[in-house]
């Protein structure tokens, strides 16, 4: 983030589980990521932008090409007044899917800047945004 102060985003955005993984699981690994960097970089969180509408199967579980149309309608988004530019938080990016689908459902709420953030991506494969999205 050292490179990346001059433009930090507004507020900070966690890729979010469906109701019924979040209960399997107990915890969102994006949400704890997030509240670290929120409790360095001071930029809020903010949990309720994003909803995913529908269970799917795990990303993991898909091959490439298949995650690119896996998310298709999995996510909405709704427009909070003041906020123009934010970061999804993720914890592995493989094919860009998760945060493209996300980046594009905020970008029709009328998000006028997404960030991809992640702590780690695929080295194998190459990760396109397409217009929604910088990843960072």
């Amino acid at each position: 983030m050292a490179n990346y102060s001059d433009n930090l985003p507004q507020a900070l955005v966690p890729v979010p589980l469906h109701i019924s993984r979040l209960r399997e699981r107990g915890y969102n690994q994006a949400t704890l990521i997030a509240a670290a960097i929120s409790k360095v970089s001071g930029i809020p969180i903010l949990g309720n932008v994003v909803r995913k509408e529908h269970a799917t199967v795990p990303q993991r579980e898909l091959r490439f090409k298949e995650r690119l149309t896996s998310l298709n309608q999995a996510f909405s988004a709704h427009k909070l007044p003041n906020i123009e530019h934010l970061a999804i938080i993720d914890d592995v990016a493989t094919s860009g899917a998760t945060l493209n689908t996300i980046a594009k459902a905020l970008k029709h709420s009328g998000y006028q800047r997404i960030d991809g953030w992640c702590i780690a991506r695929s080295k194998n494969n190459e990760i396109k945004l397409g217009d929604y999205a910088t990843m960072v």
